[in-house]
């Protein structure tokens, strides 16, 4: 599983970040900032929240990877490529899951202006469907999110907002870490190759929510002519995900198996990452990270001069 070589650095962590080593360090500087975060905020309410992005078929037949199953209807190749993008939001509080924005992100090939003016007559949800030249997240789409975040947050005055996510491109470039700022939305990364055992989404979200997304797509096909799903109603029952899936659901628990509350408990770490971190775990204090171990964050050649001014 770890195979390739560290790449010291005087830090320990930048470089080709594969092995255990290398892997916990890159943990450590996570858990440093957050605490950092938590001593920082100690007078207010810590509002914890996990943004990530999965693919979502719009056929019967997606490409291997996107979350409904295959039908006995034959469709075309064309049909076949692609996917929607399901933009999720979870947070560590029941009472502020069911007014968080999600979004279902495609191109305008897909999307089109007849699918979307149907849409737009339908009853609104949480849901927020963009329509642009790809259905890749976008840093325009980051902004828009923390945007939407700042005005749930107005609803709580008592609360500070920490955003985890990953390194993926659209989520690096300054101008999202300046959104974050003008919202006064704290944004904690998780490191690059960490993902697996540091975001709650991808450990305790995503698997539950493709199975809840085929058994809707499964239900649609048995009431639908030829097992052909109509794409608006499959949008409809998209667009009931925020509610009926996540808002269902009490997050706290995915935030504290991976260590993501004050004071964190290691007996709750879930098992992979109390491996990786040699249990029993000893969490770093909560003092301001160096810039070195900001550095060790992000993927390898990506510099980011600007993050560390911009998050601090």
């Amino acid at each position: 599983m770890f195979c390739r070589p560290l790449l010291l650095h005087p830090f320990g962590c930048v470089g080709v970040v594969s092995t255990p080593h290398a892997l916990s360090c890159k943990v450590n500087a996570f858990w440093r900032h957050l605490r950092y975060l938590y001593q920082k905020f100690a007078d207010r309410d810590i509002l914890m929240l996990n943004v990530d992005e999965t693919s979502v078929g719009y056929t019967m037949k997606p490409r291997l990877g996107n979350v409904v199953a295959p039908a006995v209807a034959k469709v075309s190749k064309q049909d076949r490529r692609g996917a929607w993008t399901y933009l999720s939001l979870i947070c560590n509080s029941t009472d502020v899951q069911g007014k968080l924005p999600h979004y279902l992100i495609g191109s305008k090939t897909r999307l089109t202006r007849k699918l979307l003016r149907a849409q737009k007559a339908l009853p609104p949800t949480r849901l927020k469907i963009i329509a642009q030249k790809s259905a890749w997240t976008s840093a325009a789409n980051m902004v828009q999110l923390l945007r939407d975040i700042g005005e749930v947050l107005k609803l709580y005055p008592g609360k500070q907002g920490i955003l985890l996510l990953d390194c993926a491109p659209s989520h690096l470039p300054k101008e999202v870490m300046q959104a974050a700022k003008r919202q006064k939305v704290q944004l904690v990364y998780i490191p690059a190759q960490c993902t697996d055992v540091l975001q709650p989404l991808d450990i305790c979200a995503f698997a539950g929510f493709k199975a809840f997304l085929r058994a809707r797509h499964e239900g649609l096909k048995a009431t639908s002519q030829h097992g052909l799903v109509n794409p608006l109603a499959w949008i409809w029952e998209l667009m009931q995900c925020p509610r009926e899936f996540f808002a269902q659901k009490a997050w706290r628990s995915s935030f504290a198996a991976v260590g993501c509350t004050n004071p964190p408990d290691p007996q709750v770490l879930h098992r992979e990452l109390r491996e990786l971190m040699d249990f029993p775990v000893s969490f770093p204090e909560g003092v301001k990270p160096t810039r070195e171990e900001v550095q060790c964050l992000w993927p390898e050649r990506r510099r980011m001069v600007y993050a560390y001014k911009a998050l601090f």
